[in-house]
């Protein structure tokens, strides 16, 4: 039913669920991976649970694996990492390629 919601709505699941678990995630293979956003940016997709994130091993993404990342580490390194490299976040990204994107500035 989450995945039917409005991006809006997904992204504001995103937040709630991300707080109460205190994780979010993202695919890992041998490296996080990302996708190319319009004008050539890089996001960087999310998920608040691995059942989510699993849904996109697709494509190039088939060999990656879902990775937790803890929100102490997500919110103080790593979201100032990508903002310091231009990256920008799909939130709650969907096999489609739809999701919310934002700054990492914006998220944190």
């Amino acid at each position: 039913a989450i995945l039917l919601l409005s991006a809006p709505k997904r992204y504001q699941y995103f937040i709630k669920r991300a707080a109460d678990s205190l994780e979010v995630w993202g695919l890992y293979d041998d490296g996080w991976v990302t996708s190319a956003g319009e004008d050539e940016n890089f996001i960087f997709p999310v998920w608040s649970a691995l059942e989510y994130a699993g849904l996109c091993r697709s494509g190039n993404w088939a060999l990656s694996k879902p990775e937790k990342i803890e929100l102490h580490y997500f919110l103080e390194e790593l979201l100032p990492d990508l903002q310091k490299e231009g990256y920008f976040m799909g939130v709650m990204y969907l096999p489609n390629g739809e999701s919310v994107v934002i700054t990492p500035g914006e998220l944190i």
